[in-house]
């Protein structure tokens, strides 16, 4: 599939008159997505300031990205002469420039130099978690005070993984984000049957107290019709403290979003102990 895709963008290359970006239009833009995973797309015009301004920038990061193994591709839609693809991704303003992770889209707004779409799509293309086996594993990957992001799942292929992924890096959190196939995981926390789900293990205020690690955790049942977005804003509401009964702000905020979630049960475990789930 690799030297497939190769063998496309390097086609593209040779249309873009020696740059390191490809140029699209409504002509090759959907092959180029069908055999293109992960690429940013800028859409600009030559009359925009802003848009000569940050091309030697966008050239840069193209010529870098283009040494990996494999490449990421950027690329380009002439803003003009392609009101078609101007259209479709709802563009009013330029330069406006897109992330496209296979179905994924999101636009980017960082800043329009090099070493930042560098950053952006390296992580687009980084898998942004650690695989663990057991809890263990878990437990050396954190401290006493860290928050830890634990998926549990019977496949990392899972289609809300890549959900998952994404949320990780929208949200900007703190978290240690961890994953796992383990059945002896998921039954530890009680989840066998379940083919994805998210635990968020928060250290309690009285953990010091206790020879075993205590965390709440929270339990998320993702709907499968949700964003990155969505995940990624219940995440950063699970950032203030849960430490015992749901308060009444809290309460208030989970039934404003509760067609993002569809179930919230925080309770106390031990990761050593059997989990003992509250109401």
């Amino acid at each position: 599939m690799w030297s497939f895709i190769c063998f496309v963008v390097s086609g593209l290359l040779h249309e873009s008159h020696g740059s390191g970006v490809i140029k699209l239009s409504r002509n090759n833009f959907t092959q180029f997505r069908q055999y293109t995973p992960v690429f940013m797309l800028l859409f600009s015009v030559d009359w925009c300031t802003n848009c000569v301004n940050m091309w030697p920038e966008y050239e840069l990061a193209a010529t870098e990205l283009s040494k990996l193994n494999p490449p990421i591709p950027l690329a380009k839609v002439d803003g003009v002469a392609d009101e078609q693809l101007v259209k479709q991704f709802g563009v009013t303003t330029f330069p406006t420039v897109f992330v496209l992770n296979e179905e994924l889209v999101h636009r980017y707004r960082g800043q329009l130099r090099a070493k930042y779409f560098i950053d952006e799509m390296k992580k687009e293309v980084s898998q942004g978690y650690e695989i663990v086996g057991d809890l263990n594993e878990v437990d050396l990957k954190r401290t006493p005070d860290d928050t830890v992001l634990l998926a549990l799942c019977k496949t990392l292929d899972h289609p809300i993984m890549k959900k998952f992924r994404r949320s990780l890096y929208v949200a900007s959190t703190n978290f240690i984000p961890l994953a796992s196939t383990s059945v002896s995981l998921r039954e530890k926390f009680g989840y066998n049957d379940s083919d994805f789900t998210v635990l968020i293990l928060k250290p309690t205020r009285f953990a010091k107290y206790f020879q075993s690690p205590t965390v709440n955790v929270t339990k998320f049942y993702y709907n499968h019709n949700l964003t990155e977005v969505d995940i990624a804003q219940a995440l950063a509401f699970e950032q203030l403290p849960l430490i015992g009964l749901f308060t009444e702000v809290t309460k208030e905020m989970y039934t404003k979003n509760k067609d993002r979630l569809l179930c919230v049960i925080p309770y106390s475990i031990s990761l050593y102990k059997e989990p003992n789930q509250g109401e």
